[in-house]
């Protein structure tokens, strides 16, 4: 993802920024931003199994979403969608636990 990140920004940042908290949300916002208006430019909708395959398997796995390859690399990406899902599913249900009352009927 660094490597993307630099690519996409012109950016020369060592792998090490990676393990600052901070800058490490930039990698992947600025990352996924960046393909999802790829995806949307090829007349996709940007889903959350699009991100969780270009994370782990770069740029070009989002293609394996509607299209999946009888190989390894799909076996990996969905094992990793697999793991990563509940974990997503509850950060999204913790954080609307915590907003007050009033916030949840304006989303």
């Amino acid at each position: 993802m660094v490597d993307d990140y630099n690519r996409i920004t012109g950016s020369k940042v060592a792998h090490t920024v990676a393990f600052d908290p901070n800058f490490s949300f930039l990698i992947a916002f600025k990352v996924l931003s960046h393909y999802s208006k790829h995806i949307r430019s090829c007349g996709e909708e940007v889903t959350v199994n699009h991100l969780l395959f270009i994370w782990n398997g770069g740029g070009g796995a989002w293609t394996r979403v509607n299209n999946p390859i009888d190989d390894q690399k799909q076996k990996n990406l969905l094992r990793y969608k697999n793991r990563a899902t509940p974990i997503i599913n509850n950060y999204i249900n913790g954080k609307e636990k915590r907003r007050k009352p009033t916030e949840r009927t304006q989303v």
